[in-house]
């Protein structure tokens, strides 16, 4: 699993994406964490096999129902992702337009003149950045919905 992934060179893409920045990928060990995990993996089903093999169901019971619980959870794990992927999407569409229909109408050149000088900030990168965020944002309960990880509800005290 590993020399595959080391062959796709899944690791430095994957990290340069995450943080933006690809020099600083070669850090990120990516690869061996999911061939560590893939490895883990198989040798729990080795050892539930053996135990079972031994009729010592008592010992590998627990550890069959943690991995029931852990592939259980890869559909809402899936979800999740998709979701995020979503909303990575619409956010990523809604900031370029809303920064190139800015730009093409100079708003930020028109806030310069009537002010008589250059902001540091662009107004139109700023309203698009929001509303990159905002969408995450409305996502985010979305999606921890999907992986059962709802937010605080509080109930007021009626006395």
């Amino acid at each position: 699993m590993k020399g595959l992934l080391r062959r796709t060179d899944l690791d430095r893409r994957l990290a340069g994406w995450v943080t933006g920045q690809p020099e600083e990928a070669a850090g990120w060990p990516v690869e061996r964490w999911v061939a560590a995990t893939v490895f883990w993996l198989i040798m729990a089903f080795v050892i539930i096999a053996f135990l079972n093999a031994l009729n010592l169901q008592a010992v590998s019971a627990p550890l069959n129902s943690f991995l029931e619980q852990i592939f259980s959870f890869l559909p809402r794990l899936g979800a999740a992702a998709l979701l995020l992927a979503l909303a990575w999407a619409l956010a990523t569409i809604a900031k370029l337009i809303v920064t190139r229909g800015l730009a093409r109408f100079n708003l930020d050149d028109r806030l310069a003149a009537q002010t008589g000088e250059r902001s540091p900030f662009l107004l139109s990168e700023t309203l698009g950045n929001v509303l990159y965020w905002f969408i995450f944002l409305f996502f985010l309960p979305i999606i921890l919905d999907v992986l059962n990880l709802g937010g605080l509800y509080f109930q007021s005290k009626t006395c």
